[in-house]
């Protein structure tokens, strides 16, 4: 499978507490049209990382943002999307 890169302009990724693994990856995905994020889009990305890096490391959610917190420097407030999800 492949997914269309050009869909997606900006991503991050933060740990989330999990019960059974510790921690676990939540993904935060800016799109160039925010109308395509959907299911399917979340599936065919979480199964690109599982073919690309490794079946434990694949986001188990995947949120389709508008933009992403930063510093004025450009860099991702990270601590913002943990807080994003309460």
């Amino acid at each position: 499978m492949v997914v269309d890169t050009s869909l997606v302009t900006e991503a991050a990724a933060v740990g989330i507490p999990d019960e059974l693994r510790c921690e676990v990856v939540e993904a935060f995905v800016v799109l160039r049209d925010m109308s395509l994020g959907t299911e399917e889009l979340e599936v065919e990305l979480q199964q690109s990382v599982k073919d690309k890096f490794a079946a434990h490391a694949y986001p188990r959610l995947v949120h389709f943002v508008g933009s992403l917190p930063k510093t004025p420097s450009g860099q991702v407030q990270r601590y913002l999307l943990r807080d994003r999800r309460s």
